[in-house]
C-alpha cells in the first residue's frame, strides 16, 4: 500500500507541475494549484486529491476533489464551485467519498460517489 501512496503523491505533483507549466511571473504562480489529502481507494485501483487554487478576484482559495483510475489513467474533477472541498476519505466498501464542504455557508459533511454527481449532506 506505501508503494501505491508514493505513485499517488508522484501522479498528484505531475499533474500539478503540468497545470502550471510555464509560470514565470507572480501572477502565474497565483494560478498555480496545490495538490493535498490523497487517498487511495480501499481496493487500490483509485485516488482521490485535494486540488486547491487561488480565485484572485475573490480573494479566496477554492479546492475541488479530483480522482484518477490507476488502470486508465483517467482522470476527472468530482466537485466544482466557489467553495471549499476538503478532506476526502474513503468509504471501507469504496462506493462513497465523504468529504468536508463549506457549500451553504458551514462547514458540514459531504458524501459523492467516486463516478460523479452530486454531492448531498
Amino acid at each position: 500500500m506505501k508503494a501505491r501512496r508514493h505513485f499517488a503523491f508522484a501522479l498528484a505533483f505531475i499533474f500539478a507541475a503540468a497545470v502550471s507549466a510555464g509560470a514565470n511571473d507572480i501572477d502565474k504562480i497565483l494560478t498555480y494549484r496545490s495538490l493535498g489529502n490523497v487517498e487511495v481507494s480501499p481496493d487500490g485501483a483509485r485516488v482521490v486529491f485535494v486540488a486547491t487554487v487561488a480565485d484572485l478576484e475573490e480573494n479566496v482559495m477554492n479546492s475541488d476533489l479530483w480522482l484518477v483510475e490507476f488502470a486508465t489513467g483517467r482522470s476527472f474533477q468530482l466537485t466544482r464551485g466557489p467553495k471549499r472541498d476538503n478532506a476526502p476519505a474513503w468509504s471501507p466498501d469504496g462506493q462513497r467519498i465523504a468529504f468536508l464542504s463549506n457549500r451553504g455557508g458551514k462547514t458540514n459533511v459531504w458524501l459523492i460517489s467516486p463516478e460523479g454527481g452530486e454531492a448531498e449532506a
